[in-house]
């Protein structure tokens, strides 16, 4: 007798996963502060940082993936990048940080979150 195995509602869920879902799902902000971020860093292929951004995503998220997935979701991210960019006419047309940007929106969400922690830190004694 062959068993069916049953579908995970999950995977399921995955498969349907369209590239604007993912975005929002697993980078949450916007094209032009991702790809300011993977610019500075060396990357100059949106298929890259995409491909790169995939591979940290399980220690981002905290979540195991398959490699599949991964791949599934780098090509994801990659078509609704390179689709966001089209529509701006082309990476010369995007508002990306510079260097020095980057460095200030890291040091003032360190600080706001540093502050943040502090309600948690016990009262001397």
């Amino acid at each position: 007798m062959i068993r069916k195995v049953k579908q995970n509602p999950r995977g399921r869920w995955f498969q349907q996963l369209t590239p604007e879902m993912a975005w929002k799902q697993y980078v949450g902000t916007s094209v032009e502060l991702f790809v300011s971020n993977f610019i500075a860093d060396g990357y100059n292929s949106v298929d890259e940082m995409c491909q790169k951004f995939a591979r940290e995503l399980p220690m981002i998220v905290d979540q195991l993936f398959a490699q599949n997935q991964l791949d599934h979701i780098a090509k994801l991210l990659s078509q609704y990048a390179q689709e966001y960019i089209a529509e701006k006419g082309g990476l010369d047309n995007l508002d990306l940080y510079s260097s020095d940007e980057l460095e200030a929106l890291f040091k003032e969400i360190t600080f706001d979150l540093l502050n943040s922690l502090e309600i948690f830190k016990k009262p001397p004694k």
